[in-house]
C-alpha cells in the first residue's frame, strides 16, 4: 500500500510539475506577445511621427548630390505643396556635395517654391555636419540659412574630366571657369560682406572650409542654431 501511495505521489508530482511548467510557458508567451504588441505600437507611432514630419515639410538631405537625391526632394516638395500651399518647410542637410548640374537643378527647384524666388513657402535649410560643394550651393536657395555651431561649409571651384582634342579640352576648361563664376554669383547674391575678388582668392586652387562663425560673419549663413 505504501508503495502504491508513493507511486501515486510521484505521478501527482509529475503532473503538478508539468502543469507548473505549462503555466510558466504560457505566462512567458503572454509576456512575449505583450512585448510584440508594444513594439508594433512604437513602430506605428514612429511611422506616424515620420509621416507627420514629411507631410509638414521636414526633409533630411543626408546623401550626395545626385539624381536620386534630386528626385527624392522633388517628390517631397510636390507633396508638401499639395498638402498646403503656404506652409513652411525645413530641410536638414549633411552632404559632401556631388553633381554640379544636379545641384543647380535643386537650387532652382527650391527657389521656385521659396519666398525669395517668388514662391509661397518659407524654406529653412539647416546644416548639420557639413554642406560641401554643391550642397553649399543648395543652402543658398533657402529663405533662412541655419548652421549648427560645430558644422561647416566647404566651397571650391567646379571640377570634372574630359578627353578629346586640345580644342575640346580648352572648351571644357572655359565652361568650368564660367560654371565657377555662376557658383560664386549665387553665393554673392546672398551677401554683401565679401567681394568677388576676395571670394575667388579663397577658392583659388583649394577647398575653402568655412566654420559656422565665419559663415555668419561673411553672410554665407543667417544664424547659428
Amino acid at each position: 500500500m505504501t508503495t502504491e501511495q508513493t507511486v501515486d505521489e510521484l505521478l501527482l508530482d509529475c503532473e503538478l510539475s508539468r502543469a507548473i511548467s505549462e503555466a510558466e510557458k504560457a505566462e512567458h508567451e503572454c509576456r512575449l506577445a505583450e512585448i510584440e504588441v508594444k513594439r508594433k505600437e512604437l513602430e506605428l507611432q514612429e511611422s506616424q511621427i515620420n509621416l507627420g514630419y514629411e507631410l509638414n515639410g521636414h526633409f533630411l538631405f543626408d546623401r550626395g548630390v545626385d539624381r536620386k537625391s534630386l528626385r527624392r526632394l522633388y517628390e517631397k516638395m510636390r507633396v508638401w505643396d499639395s498638402v498646403s500651399s503656404n506652409n513652411s518647410w525645413k530641410i536638414t542637410i549633411n552632404s559632401i556635395g556631388g553633381d554640379a548640374f544636379v545641384g543647380a537643378g535643386i537650387v532652382d527647384e527650391i527657389r521656385s517654391y521659396a519666398l525669395n524666388g517668388g514662391g509661397k513657402h518659407e524654406v529653412e535649410i539647416k546644416v548639420r555636419g557639413l554642406a560641401a560643394s554643391a550642397a553649399g550651393m543648395i543652402l543658398q536657395a533657402a529663405d533662412v540659412r541655419t548652421i549648427g555651431r560645430y558644422s561647416s561649409l566647404m566651397i571650391h571651384r567646379g571640377s570634372g574630366g574630359v578627353m578629346g582634342t586640345p580644342e575640346a579640352i580648352e572648351d571644357e576648361a572655359e565652361w568650368w571657369r564660367q560654371n565657377t563664376q555662376e557658383m560664386v554669383s549665387l553665393f554673392l547674391s546672398r551677401t554683401d560682406k565679401i567681394s568677388r575678388p576676395e571670394f575667388m582668392q579663397k577658392i583659388d586652387r583649394r577647398d575653402w572650409y568655412v566654420s559656422a562663425s565665419d559663415a555668419i560673419r561673411l553672410g554665407l549663413c543667417d544664424r547659428i542654431g
